[in-house]
């Protein structure tokens, strides 16, 4: 399956830890907090071609830089873990 790691960013710096692990990003993003401003983390940490899946329900309005989904060619998925 490949390498699994997760991180608290209460206790460490996602982008650290990253690249600590490799220079090209992370192939799969697992946002799970759904506090305004991890969606565009979240998108910053993928790599290439890489996928986001949203699962954290974020209740206030956030804002993202899609030119990053773009230029990285990124899929970003939703989905409603209750069902």
């Amino acid at each position: 399956i490949g390498q699994i790691t997760v991180v608290d960013p209460s206790q460490d710096n996602p982008s650290k830890v990253l690249k600590s692990l490799t220079a090209k990003g992370a192939e799969v993003v697992i946002e799970c907090v759904g506090v305004a401003g991890t969606l565009q983390k979240a998108m910053d940490l993928a790599a290439k071609n890489g996928v986001v899946v949203v699962m954290g329900v974020c209740m206030a309005p956030d804002t993202i830089t899609p030119l990053t989904a773009i230029v990285e060619e990124l899929d970003v998925k939703f989905g409603f873990g209750y069902t």
